[in-house]
């Protein structure tokens, strides 16, 4: 899924690929839908849920920007996964809800951890701190294209942290 996206990968792949006979997929799983929902949008939120107790422990938004990224990095093939299927613009679809309340608990975890400008909104500013270590892991090959040599994983934190605190606060 993370590789070419749902739609362009087939139960025949997934079964080759997982070294079992097709059969056996559809056993374990009524459709495809049901298969990509098992084994991306179930296990994601889990995962963005234990990040926001993790986010929850920490006091240093600079450590906390750094484990975002890092959740991303650990994350980034249920996340291409995601993103390619297109599932997220399906408001009514229950994997994206899904997805939406385990993101959520990172959001709210963000938001209570990091410090905001007065007048500002602290749960826009959320997002977007959630937004920019998400897009530098995802956009990675688009976003340093061309920069050679390419930035090494420490001066793009480096970067990371003072551009989010700048912003923060």
């Amino acid at each position: 899924f993370s590789a070419q996206g749902f739609a362009a990968t087939s139960t025949k792949e997934i079964a080759r690929h997982a070294g079992v006979a097709e059969s056996l997929l559809f056993h374990h799983f009524a459709t495809k839908s049901e298969l990509f929902a098992k084994s991306v949008t179930v296990p994601l939120p889990v995962a963005a849920r234990e990040q926001a107790r993790t986010v929850d422990t920490m006091a240093d938004p600079a450590r906390i920007t750094v484990e975002l990224y890092d959740f991303f990095q650990r994350h980034q093939q249920l996340f291409d996964a995601v993103t390619g299927a297109n599932i997220l613009k399906a408001r009514d679809n229950a994997d994206a809800l899904r997805l939406h309340l385990g993101m959520a608990s990172l959001f709210d975890a963000i938001e209570r951890r990091f410090p905001s400008r007065p007048g500002s909104d602290k749960s826009i500013n959320a997002r977007l701190t959630f937004a920019l270590p998400f897009s530098l892991v995802l956009l990675d090959d688009l976003l340093f294209a061309g920069l050679r040599p390419k930035p090494a994983r420490d001066r793009v934190l480096v970067e990371l942290v003072s551009f989010v605190l700048s912003g923060t606060t």
